[in-house]
């Protein structure tokens, strides 16, 4: 009789095979008794929606990836294209993402921010601004992009005209 590990590995490479497949199964570890089960493997459509043969290859990414090619050749080149800034991340920002990981903070927040963080910049805008909002009326996100779809996605639709 095949141990269980064999019979898993067979069973793997019969469906990646399209073929069919005999396992041996026993009720539990100990016992002696088999039963023998037909498996039949079937392909699996892989195919992918039509659309993602209409995607292009993002021109930020592109961009990006040239400037930073530019640089790697020696280049004194200021690359702009992906938003991020040209010089190191701050220590105290560092210090404070290693603090939030051993706090715990590892999860998921709320799609809009956390409440706390959210009252932080209305207090920045405030204080450094001069611009009054509350912390209600702030939202975060992971990008500009991700914003500006999202903002165009929820007032533009079918047939909206510009001027």
């Amino acid at each position: 009789p095949r141990s269980s590990r064999s019979s898993t590995m067979s069973c793997a490479a019969a469906a990646n095979a399209n073929a069919a497949v005999r396992v041996i199964a026993r009720p539990s570890p100990s016992s002696t008794r088999e039963r023998r089960v037909a498996v039949v493997a079937r392909a699996v459509d892989q195919s992918l929606n039509p659309r993602v043969a209409a995607l292009n290859a993002s021109k930020t990414v592109a961009l990006t990836d040239l400037a930073r090619s530019m640089k790697d050749a020696g280049a004194d080149v200021i690359g702009l294209a992906a938003g991020e800034p040209d010089f190191a991340t701050p220590e105290a920002v560092r210090e404070a993402g290693k603090r939030a990981i051993d706090d715990g903070f590892t999860k998921y927040s709320p799609n809009d921010g956390t409440a706390g963080l959210r009252a932080a910049i209305a207090k920045k805008l405030k204080d450094e601004n001069g611009l009054t909002y509350d912390a209600s009326e702030i939202v975060l996100s992971n990008g500009a992009k991700q914003s500006v779809a999202q903002c165009v996605m929820a007032v533009c639709g079918p047939g909206t005209m510009t001027s």
